[in-house]
């Protein structure tokens, strides 16, 4: 469901429950009333928005149509922009760019065997399909997110159900040409989108492994574990309060979390693989004794008196065991002896180390160190 606080009067709040039953409150969440009447039809979780730039404008996509109101909402104020937007569909997501409000992209139900997309040059009154466009390299269905860019009035994302390729896709050219920028992401369903402002090659992806970072525009990806737990992310909001720049995520069961991300997130990505010695099968070593690996890192005891908390969901049947990695400052390898940053981490079989949730490169967070030596 949808929720939002007008960003000009923090005394409007609005929600919405299943298939776009709107409601507004004008005095910070103390009553509540509805603000439209035509939410019979419409999408589980039907798209309820404010316009970017005019804050006394606020939209739903109802009926497979584009919605508006121009009094902030209020009751009796609302008004089809078009006759027909997506003839036969519910419209499951629509992204409004920031910077020229009248580029927008609306996605249809993927629960429609052929579900059309559309983009619209002026706001929503009129628009073109534009679903041939995307069916030159991907598949139109399973779609759950479009995003717009918050510097770039023609670049806007989509996140896939995907278990192949193309779990995020690019369009820098509003929607004639998409990319796809999913790279070493798991190829699972994929949720939402957040593009920092403050540096457009920052990217975090919410899927149902939880929330992915990506520093060079999607051409790697990395698994944001640090307080995060294992579990289904869906939504993102951006808070900002002066300098202080929170991204926040919103799990299926488990809560919202927080990052801080006034300053970039400085991390070191450290991929490794190991001659292993042991029983072999074929060219991997024996995972017989996978069934014994402790769930949780087992060097908080001596003689390693490591206090880290990482701590595995699940073992898989290609874990051979944990092993702990120190990053080490020096000149050589023989004088890096100061350990900078300490990690358990998953050993596979076939000699790659990952992190705890034995998928991710092993990394480090907010760290500025001199040379480094792993060892």
């Amino acid at each position: 469901m949808e929720c939002f606080v007008d960003w000009n009067n923090s005394n409007n709040v609005f929600i919405s429950t299943q298939n776009g039953n709107l409601l507004r409150s004008t005095d910070g969440g103390v009553t509540w009333l509805d603000v439209d009447s035509n939410y019979n039809s419409a999408a589980w979780n039907a798209p309820y928005w404010q316009h970017p730039t005019t804050s006394t404008t606020t939209y739903a996509a109802i009926n497979g149509r584009i919605r508006r109101s121009t009094a902030s909402g209020a009751y009796g104020t609302w008004a089809f922009l078009q006759t027909s937007f997506i003839s036969g569909y519910h419209i499951n997501s629509v992204a409004q760019s920031p910077v020229n409000p009248n580029n927008m992209i609306a996605i249809s139900s993927y629960f429609n065997s052929n579900p059309p997309i559309h983009k619209s040059v002026n706001g929503g009154f009129t628009r073109t399909d534009i679903t041939t466009n995307l069916l030159t390299n991907f598949t139109h269905k399973s779609i759950n997110k479009v995003v717009a860019s918050t510097i770039d009035e023609n670049t806007f994302y989509l996140c896939r159900v995907s278990y192949t390729t193309g779990q995020v896709l690019k369009t820098t050219d509003f929607g004639t040409t998409w990319t796809d920028i999913s790279g070493n992401l798991p190829k699972i369903s994929h949720n939402d989108l957040f593009v920092d402002p403050a540096n457009t090659n920052h990217l975090y992806v919410a899927n149902d492994f939880g929330v992915y970072w990506s520093n060079n525009g999607g051409t790697d990806w990395h698994k944001l574990s640090n307080g995060m737990p294992f579990v289904p992310v869906l939504n993102f909001d951006f808070y900002v309060n002066g300098s202080t720049r929170l991204l926040r995520a919103a799990s299926y069961g488990r809560g919202i979390f927080e990052l801080q991300i006034d300053t970039p997130l400085q991390k070191i990505y450290v991929d490794l693989k190991v001659f292993l010695e042991g029983a072999y099968a074929g060219p991997n070593m024996n995972t017989a004794i996978s069934g014994s690996i402790p769930n949780n890192q087992p060097y908080n005891v001596a003689p390693w008196n490591y206090g880290g908390t990482e701590t595995a969901v699940s073992i898989g049947n290609d874990i051979v065991d944990w092993v702990l990695v120190e990053l080490r400052s020096g000149g050589t390898p023989s004088t890096a002896t100061v350990v900078e940053a300490t990690k358990a981490a998953l050993l596979k079989s076939n000699g790659t180390i990952v992190d705890a949730d034995g998928i991710t490169t092993v990394s480090y967070t907010h760290l500025t160190l001199p040379t480094k030596r792993i060892v």
